[in-house]
C-alpha cells in the first residue's frame, strides 16, 4: 500500500478510538478498551473492516489532498460512524 492509503486508515481507526473516549466520557460506556474490543469481536471486526474499506476507497490520490481538512474530517469520520453504527459495548449485549 502507498503512504497516503496508510495514513488514511490511522485517521480512520483514531476516529474509531476517538468514538470509544466519546462513549467513556460521557458515561455510556463502563467498560476498558480491552474489554471494548474483544467483549464482542464480531462487532469490532465488523467496525474494523468497514472503516478501512471506506478510508481505503477514499483515500487521496494525492499526498497534497491529504492535507485539506476536509480530506481528514471525512476520513475521521469514516471511522467514527462506522464504530457507532457497528461495535456494541458489552453492558449493550
Amino acid at each position: 500500500m502507498d503512504p497516503v492509503t496508510i495514513i488514511s486508515v490511522v485517521i480512520g481507526l483514531a476516529g474509531m478510538l476517538f468514538h470509544f473516549w466519546k462513549r467513556k466520557l460521557k458515561k455510556q460506556s463502563f467498560v476498558n478498551l480491552r474489554n471494548y474490543i474483544v467483549g464482542h469481536p464480531v462487532y469490532s471486526i465488523a467496525a474494523t473492516v468497514a472503516t478501512v474499506v471506506a478510508c481505503v476507497a477514499a483515500a487521496p490520490a494525492e499526498m497534497a489532498m491529504l492535507s485539506n481538512p476536509v480530506t481528514i474530517s471525512m476520513l475521521f469520520a469514516f471511522g467514527f460512524s462506522c464504530d457507532s453504527l457497528l461495535n456494541k459495548d458489552i453492558t449493550e449485549a
